[in-house]
């Protein structure tokens, strides 16, 4: 097995909380396991702590120079940092280096300063496409087109996609006719069935939706707030644990909704729900594959999904869930619905589950090959 340094630039990485983090860490501790090698993090530091490091990799940060919430300076750090991430990866000469999708831009920077080195891109999400679909910069704007442009002119080795949607729309989009890793990424871990968790009890017969993980940019709130409005408090209750963009008016319309609790990020909540709300607006179809979709079927909660049928969410998880095109479908959703349905929808999550943890590992082992049969 090839004894070169592989590296992994993502903007987060343990201790610091975040879903392509958890994905990244995962991969590296793989590789480290298979190659007995630590792998190479480049990450961001967004405090004055060092970022400590773990035995299966060795660290390297640049300074998160702006936190703040202005759009336009967010973009301006976002550009400058993906290059200082880059560089900082280039310096250490990696044999292979895995390039994710946070903070934006860092595929463009890729494709202008790693022109002869080996890189793959993991598309967490997509660049610049995440722009134009939330409404920052029209597809046909000069600056738009350029950094396509570049992408496609110095395309990564291999991708490594979230769904067979996304990779056909990468190829057709933004890359090449190159080879794809398909790698379902969520938390794969099946939560286990405890009576009750902070107090939200497991034996409340009613039927229990749950709203867990990120409400950003490429979800609808509508869904959450529709539904909450809808539902009959003798036969339904909600739990939402809800970070992002467009949380905190979430928070404030629900206060006096008592079928509504608030939960904290304790897993066991996860379980406590029949079915979990999963949202993807129609511009963001490939663009984004929401992870909480895995998440809650290693819960083994059933999933109501509003978004494209065409995305790979919904492909993934049909047989687990209901498809409602639009918010004006949620009152007769819960009409009809049961427990007998529920019920079989929540065991064929539990299969799927198994299946795409599985798929999860192998993905892993497909990228490792990838990497050291074509160095």
């Amino acid at each position: 097995m090839s004894s070169e340094v592989i590296c992994i630039i993502n903007r987060y990485f343990p201790p610091y909380r975040s879903a392509t983090g958890y994905h990244a860490d995962q991969l590296a501790l793989f590789i480290h396991e298979k190659t007995k090698q630590q792998v190479l993090i480049c990450t961001q530091r967004h405090d004055r702590r060092p970022q400590p490091g773990y035995g299966h990799v060795k660290v390297k940060t640049v300074r998160s120079a702006y936190r703040g919430k202005n759009i336009l300076l967010r973009l301006i750090e976002n550009f400058f940092s993906a290059a200082l991430l880059i560089r900082q990866a280039k310096r250490e000469s990696p044999g292979h280096i895995i390039v994710m999708t946070d903070p934006p831009f860092l595929s463009f920077w890729a494709a202008i300063l790693l022109k002869k080195h080996r890189w793959s891109l993991w598309s967490m999400d997509i660049y610049p496409d995440a722009f134009s679909a939330r409404g920052l910069i029209r597809e046909n704007h000069p600056f738009y087109k350029w950094t396509k442009r570049q992408i496609q002119k110095h395309p990564p080795e291999f991708i490594i996609a979230l769904g067979p949607g996304q990779a056909k729309y990468l190829k057709k989009n933004l890359y090449t006719d190159g080879p794809y890793v398909l790698c379902p990424v969520g938390i794969h871990n099946t939560i286990p069935d405890l009576p009750t968790a902070n107090g939200v009890s497991q034996t409340d017969r009613r039927i229990t939706f749950g709203y867990f993980g990120n409400l950003g940019e490429a979800h609808d709130p509508q869904l959450i707030i529709t539904l909450a409005q809808k539902m009959d408090p003798e036969r339904h209750r909600l739990l939402l644990c809800v970070t992002g963009s467009k949380s905190s008016g979430l928070y404030s319309s629900m206060k006096d909704k008592p079928w509504v609790s608030f939960v904290s990020t304790d897993p066991i909540h996860m379980s406590q729900a029949d079915i979990h709300l999963v949202s993807l607006s129609q511009s963001w179809t490939h663009i984004c594959v929401p992870s909480k979709a895995f998440s809650a079927l290693s819960a083994g909660s059933a999933i109501l999904f509003m978004g494209s049928t065409d995305s790979d969410t919904w492909q993934y998880v049909m047989e687990a869930g209901w498809h409602i095109p639009t918010i004006d479908d949620v009152e007769l959703f819960l009409k009809s619905l049961n427990r007998r349905q529920i019920e079989e929808k929540r065991q064929k999550a539990l299969v799927l589950s198994r299946i795409f943890s599985q798929k999860y590992i192998n993905s892993f082992d497909h990228i490792l090959n990838r990497i050291v049969n074509e160095s």
